[in-house]
């Protein structure tokens, strides 16, 4: 699976590289190409292949319908001061990049959407969508798979307030890397694979779900799961989900493995969730990578930062001295 996301990748950006355009949609006032979501999508200069960033604003851009191939890369999320438990010195702008709804359809297969702020995410709405790399994104309030017929649809390395939850068939599912306030919940109608996630991260007793899925390396923070036909190997819960077979732990005081659990104390919101010295997490799943959303690869990465290059600092004197503004600028490449 993870041979397939590399080649899916380096596929994409080789053939996109060579034709496509980037276009700025950007609704503060600076001039762009767009103001929302959705005109940036429906342009007919917008063509397969192009890059669309969604620049930082305080306003949300409006629910998006995708429904060409397209690069959609955002500014991140959880960014500021370490005083209000986000991160800091990651981008010089710390506002977010917010689509409230966001509706995949099958054009908009093949398509990689990063750095987002969204409510809803509906993927294969009222149609089927291929080869879709949702990563590195803010979901405030659910993941939907939608309509039947999707495949090899990637939820890798995203902040989910809420849950993942399908109707109809879905085939080869990746979710990996990722921290799940709530549950996840698909049934014998879809097959895939659960790994590296944090799941019911915030210790409240939600219930999950899956049939014909494999689960491996996840930390199972509270919360009951049904496994029906899965293959559930090297995985830790506070309690006895897992069971004991197959490399799984059970009964595992989550104030050991977590550095801000259950109290954030001073970390980001999703900085808590790295394991701390001594986690039993550590070299503790499947090829003995730590299990959850910061082990194995490609692993979570703090507030979505999406990797591409960024500034992260802008210091700019108030004042004009010799007719000269000295601006000084930093910038950083992403992992």
């Amino acid at each position: 699976m993870k041979k397939n996301l590399i080649l899916l990748i380096l596929v994409f950006f080789a053939g996109h590289a060579a034709f496509a355009k980037i276009w700025r949609v950007n609704n503060t006032g600076v001039p762009a190409d767009f103001t929302t979501a959705q005109a940036a999508n429906d342009a007919p200069g917008v063509s397969n292949g192009d890059t669309i960033h969604f620049e930082p604003s305080g306003t949300n851009y409006g629910d998006l319908g995708l429904t060409k191939r397209l690069v959609i890369i955002g500014n991140g999320y959880f960014l500021g001061s370490a005083a209000s438990n986000s991160n800091p010195d990651l981008q010089a702008n710390t506002a977010i990049s917010y689509i409230p709804n966001l509706y995949v359809y099958s054009g908009g297969s093949n398509s990689v959407i990063m750095g987002l702020t969204v409510n809803y995410a509906y993927i294969g709405y009222s149609t089927y969508v291929n080869n879709l790399l949702f990563r590195r994104n803010r979901v405030l309030a659910r993941v939907y798979f939608y309509n039947g017929g999707s495949t090899n649809v990637q939820v890798m390395q995203c902040y989910i307030d809420g849950d993942v939850v399908q109707t109809g068939s879905h085939t080869n599912v990746l979710l990996a890397n990722n921290i799940i306030i709530q549950g996840v919940s698909f049934d014998g109608d879809d097959n895939g694979t659960f790994q590296n996630n944090v799941l019911h991260a915030t210790g409240i007793g939600y219930g999950s779900a899956f049939t014909g899925f494999t689960l491996r390396s996840n930390i199972m923070v509270a919360g009951s799961i049904s496994l029906t036909t899965c293959l559930a190997e090297f995985n830790l819960a506070n309690s006895t989900q897992f069971g004991t077979a197959s490399g799984n732990q059970q009964n595992i005081d989550m104030s050991a493995v977590f550095t801000g659990y259950p109290t954030i104390g001073t970390n980001s919101y999703d900085g808590r969730y790295t394991l701390k010295a001594g986690s039993p997490a550590l070299a503790a799943g499947y090829g003995s990578v730590d299990c959850g959303a910061y082990g194995n690869t490609p692993a979570y990465v703090k507030s979505g930062i999406p990797d591409v290059p960024s500034i992260y600092k802008l210091s700019v004197p108030p004042i004009v001295t010799n007719n000269t503004l000295s601006v000084i600028v930093s910038t950083r490449i992403n992992p």
